[in-house]
């Protein structure tokens, strides 16, 4: 160890301990806890103890927007009529909600080709 940058220090294994517990919470090594409280004391009564530093702000984990209710059956409404647009479903009955739909010859061509390209 270089003894013009570094030098070792003796202290009881207590006061280790209760050192190394308080490092260990705040993710330090003990030396840097030890370096960390002394710039936090005034050695001298011109000297002003530093400022604590800010807080870190950790940016938050990009989600997902969560969908309500009613954009889900709009999301739902919207491949619905595009698949009958497509002419892959065809919706059954008129009256009221919820349709029903029933998948169409052209339908079932276009699902059997799906599923062979994704076995492929």
């Amino acid at each position: 160890m270089d003894t013009n940058n570094y030098k070792s220090v003796s202290i009881d294994i207590e006061t280790y301990e209760i050192l190394a517990k308080i490092a260990s919470h705040e993710c330090r090594t003990v030396g840097g806890q030890i370096r960390w409280l002394i710039k936090q004391m005034p050695l001298l009564a011109d000297l002003k103890p530093m400022s604590p530093s800010a807080p870190l702000r950790r940016k938050k984990k990009a989600t997902a927007p969560r969908m309500s209710t009613s954009s889900k059956e709009n999301y739902t409404s919207k491949i619905l009529s595009t698949l009958c647009h497509r002419g892959d479903l065809e919706r059954t009955g008129t009256s009221g909600r919820p349709y029903y739909y029933h998948i169409t010859p052209r339908g079932i061509r276009s699902h059997n080709a799906v599923m062979a390209r994704r076995a492929a």
